[in-house]
């Protein structure tokens, strides 16, 4: 018996309805389990984030607190601080395309980035240094430029430190002024201050003056023991900054053994980065800022 018409286009409707839904960007969203991964749950929030939904921040906060730390955790730590801190489910370096936006509660974003950013996000580590610049923080700002500039190995945000005097000047090739020199000068005695009284996060900013040469002459050998110093005190970006150097031939002397303990500790502490396979890919780079 041939079947009624209703019934052979129910299917066919709904597959089509199904597609128009996919296409429309409304999609729905599979349940995740209560014992999901980091990289689930990641991508679960992604997906919700895409639909301006946000439940996304719910999946993000799942991730952001598992252990042990993986590039899946710091980037649900780092979605999580820019999505709190700028009111937009829009990820670094996309933009908000009039999406549902939230009252921006960068008090409450911050502290999820400068996890993200201690845990090597160079996402989370370009947001700090445009939220230090909007809150006039010039110490701050330079922390987070550095160190941008050191993780990510950019040859041009590493050529442009110096000349602009680390964002004194918007333009590299304009010369120095004595508004841009005296932010420098103060920036730089902050940090020196800072790390005088034990400051371990002012001790990397100390190594990265001494390694950039900004402020101060170029010291690689100086910059190596403040990176170090920090590594002992527990800063997994102070030993990731160990390796670096040492990949990049600025210290010599150093045993392919120690740099591979440095890397290794560092991942240790939470600076996926640094894990194995990953960072022997460094090794292409050879930079030398002596000229």
């Amino acid at each position: 018996m041939p079947m009624p018409l209703r019934a052979r286009l129910c299917p066919a409707v709904a597959a089509l309805f199904a597609c128009l839904l996919v296409l429309s960007g409304c999609v729905t969203t599979t349940p995740v389990r209560g014992d999901a991964d980091a990289h689930t749950l990641l991508e679960a929030g992604q997906q919700h984030a895409r639909q301006q939904d946000w439940t996304a921040l719910r999946l993000y906060r799942r991730a952001a607190v598992l252990r042990p730390v993986d590039d899946a955790v710091m980037g649900a730590q780092a979605r999580l601080g820019r999505a709190l801190s700028t009111g937009s489910l829009a990820p670094y370096g996309e933009r908000d395309n009039g999406g549902a936006l939230r009252r921006p509660r960068p008090e409450q974003g911050r502290p999820w980035l400068l996890l993200a950013a201690r845990h090597g996000s160079t996402a989370a580590m370009r947001d700090l240094w445009e939220d230090a610049r909007l809150r006039g923080d010039a110490t701050q700002e330079a922390r987070w430029r550095m160190r941008f500039a050191m993780t990510t190995q950019s040859l041009f945000e590493r050529g442009a430190l110096r000349p602009t005097q680390l964002g004194g000047l918007s333009d590299p090739r304009s010369p120095p002024t004595a508004a841009s020199q005296a932010r420098l000068d103060a920036i730089v005695a902050a940090i020196r201050e800072q790390a005088a009284h034990g400051d371990v996060e002012a001790w990397i900013d100390l190594g990265l003056l001494q390694t950039f040469g900004i402020g101060m002459p170029r010291d690689p050998q100086a910059a190596l023991a403040q990176f170090q110093r920090a590594g002992d005190a527990g800063s997994a970006i102070g030993l990731y900054f160990c390796g670096l150097l040492a990949m990049e031939n600025a210290v010599t002397g150093i045993e392919r053994a120690q740099i591979e303990a440095w890397f290794a500790q560092a991942h240790a502490a939470g600076f996926p980065l640094a894990r194995d396979g990953l960072w022997q890919e460094l090794q292409a780079p050879v930079f030398n800022f002596s000229s």
